[in-house]
C-alpha cells in the first residue's frame, strides 16, 4: 500500500513539475516590445549618446506614458532587418538604403519615423579652397563602391550636372586614411566622426556638404513589420510618440538630457563630452526647418530614384507601399 501511495505522490509531483515548467516557459516567452538599432552591436554601444532620443525616452518614461514597456536590444553580429522580420524584435532602425533594399527583396516592413533625418556623409579635402561639387572636376576622388556614400556621390553629381568622365575616380575603402596619405584629393567621410578625428590630429580640412548643394539625403529610419502596424497600431503610435519626445527633450533641456545619458555609462562620459556629441549630431537629426522624426515624401523620392539609377532596386518599387506617415501625423507629445 505504501508503495502505491508513493507512486501516486511521485506522479503528482511530476505532473506539477511539467505544469510549472510550462508556466515558466510561458513567462520567458511573454511578449515585450524591443528596439534594435544599426551600429548598436553591444550593450555598451547601444548606451552611447548616438542614441540619445531612445535613451532619454527610456529614462524619462516616455514610452511607458503610452503603455509601451520597451527594451533596447544589442544587434550583435546580426542585423536589425533580419531580427525584426524574424519576429525577434519589434522595431528596428537602419539606413534608408538598407531599408529600401530589404523591401525590394520582399521584406514585409514599413517605415514609421526617422531617426537621423539627414545622412552625415560629406566629402573631405585637405585643400582648404574646396567647397563646391564643381571643385571635384579634375581631382582624384575616392569612390566607395557599393556604399551609401557612393549613392550620395552619384546623386550629387547628377543634381549638379557633373559628368563622371571629368573626374579621376579612385576605388577606396572606408575610413579617411587615403586622404591623409594623399592617395586621393577628395573622399567621402562621416561628418561627425571624421571631422572630430581630423580636428583631434590637428589636420586642416574643408568639406563639400551635399545638403548645401541640393542633396539632403535621408539618414536612418525606424521601422516595424506590416503585421505589427495592422494588428497593433496603438503600440506603434506609442513608440513613435515616445521616441520623438525623447529627441525633443534631448535638445530642449541639454543639461538634464546629459545627466540622463551619463547615467547609462557614468565612467565613459561626462557632461561636456555628452553635450559635444549632441551638438555635433543635431544638424543630422533635425535639419533646420524640419521636425524630429518627420521624414518627407521628397526625401523618399530622392532615395528611391537614386537607388533605381544605380540598379540597386527595381524600377517598379513604390516606396508608398512601405512608408507610413500616419503615426507622424498623429504624433502627440502629451501621450
Amino acid at each position: 500500500m505504501a508503495v502505491v501511495v508513493f507512486k501516486m505522490l511521485l506522479c503528482m509531483l511530476m505532473i506539477l513539475s511539467v505544469v510549472s515548467c510550462g508556466n515558466s516557459n510561458d513567462a520567458v516567452g511573454d511578449y515585450r516590445p524591443s528596439l534594435v538599432m544599426e551600429g548598436a552591436i553591444s550593450p555598451e554601444a547601444m548606451r552611447h549618446p548616438n542614441y540619445a532620443g531612445e535613451l532619454v525616452a527610456l529614462r524619462r518614461g516616455f514610452f511607458r506614458d503610452g503603455g509601451l514597456d520597451l527594451t533596447l536590444a544589442p544587434v550583435g553580429e546580426d542585423d536589425p532587418i533580419h531580427r525584426v522580420t524574424s519576429g525577434r524584435d519589434t522595431f528596428g532602425a537602419v539606413g534608408v538604403n538598407s531599408f529600401l533594399s530589404a523591401v525590394n527583396e520582399g521584406a514585409p516592413l514599413i517605415a514609421i519615423a526617422a531617426q537621423y533625418l539627414r545622412s552625415p556623409i560629406v566629402f573631405y579635402s585637405l585643400n582648404r579652397s574646396v567647397s563646391n561639387p564643381k571643385d571635384l572636376i579634375g581631382k582624384r576622388v575616392g569612390l566607395q563602391a557599393g556604399s551609401d556614400a557612393e549613392v550620395i556621390y552619384f546623386t550629387m553629381l547628377q543634381k549638379n550636372k557633373i559628368a563622371r568622365n571629368l573626374l579621376d575616380e579612385v576605388p577606396v575603402g572606408h575610413g579617411i586614411t587615403p586622404l591623409l596619405t594623399r592617395e586621393v584629393d577628395i573622399m567621402p567621410g562621416d561628418g561627425i566622426y571624421d571631422s572630430a578625428h581630423l580636428t583631434t590630429i590637428r589636420t586642416r580640412y574643408s568639406i563639400i556638404d551635399p545638403a548645401a548643394h541640393g542633396v539632403s539625403y535621408l539618414g536612418t529610419v525606424y521601422f516595424t513589420t506590416k503585421k505589427t502596424v495592422s494588428e497593433n497600431s496603438e503600440l506603434v503610435q506609442a513608440f513613435v510618440n515616445g521616441v520623438i519626445r525623447g529627441w525633443e527633450f534631448a535638445y530642449s533641456d541639454k543639461d538634464a538630457a546629459a545627466l540622463d545619458l551619463i547615467s547609462y555609462r557614468p565612467r565613459a562620459f561626462d557632461v561636456r563630452s555628452v553635450q559635444g556629441f549632441l551638438k555635433s549630431r543635431h544638424t543630422y537629426i533635425k535639419p533646420e526647418g524640419m521636425s524630429y522624426g518627420e521624414y518627407t515624401n521628397a526625401q523618399w523620392q530622392e532615395a528611391t530614384s537614386a537607388l533605381k539609377r544605380l540598379g540597386r532596386i527595381a524600377d517598379d518599387l513604390n516606396y508608398n507601399d512601405h512608408v507610413s506617415f500616419e503615426f507622424l501625423q498623429r504624433y502627440s507629445p502629451s501621450e
